[in-house]
């Protein structure tokens, strides 16, 4: 049986959630547990940012399937430069919690909270138009 498209996005943001749930604990554990995060964010992408290109691009007419490609692309490479910027702040601040105890355990943890606070709306979302998907399939079937 084929994975519908919402059921992969639902796994890839399973995936996010636990990667950034690993960065919340490599303070602690050291860059051991923030490279299975990163392994697992890059493994999630696939899960994510292929469906999400194939159902957007399925509900824009031809005519403007190239504008709306352009946009997603552009939007998408604005994310990945702000959550570059993200994941440098976070290595810095690692790096200078463990050189210099700098950076107070409880700044890590709050910052680290409010990535964790997305992770999971955005989890709840995908769970939402994940039943919705579902529901639509059962009632058209």
């Amino acid at each position: 049986k084929i994975i519908s498209e919402h059921t992969m996005m639902l796994y890839g943001q399973i995936a996010v959630l636990l990667s950034v749930i690993c960065y919340a604990v490599s303070l602690h554990t050291g860059f051991v547990m923030m490279a299975i995060g990163l392994i697992l964010f890059g493994a999630s992408l696939p899960w994510l940012l292929i469906p999400s290109l194939s159902i957007s691009m399925s509900r824009v007419s031809e005519d403007n399937q190239a504008m709306a490609s352009s946009l997603i692309y552009a939007w998408r490479y604005v994310g990945g430069a702000i959550g570059f910027a993200i994941q440098g702040s976070i290595i810095n601040a690692h790096r200078h919690f463990n050189q210099h105890q700098v950076m107070s355990v409880n700044q890590f943890f709050y910052a680290m909270l409010v990535v964790v606070f997305f992770a999971v709306i955005g989890l709840l979302l995908m769970i939402k138009n994940w039943r919705r998907s579902h529901r639509d399939l059962v009632l058209s079937s």
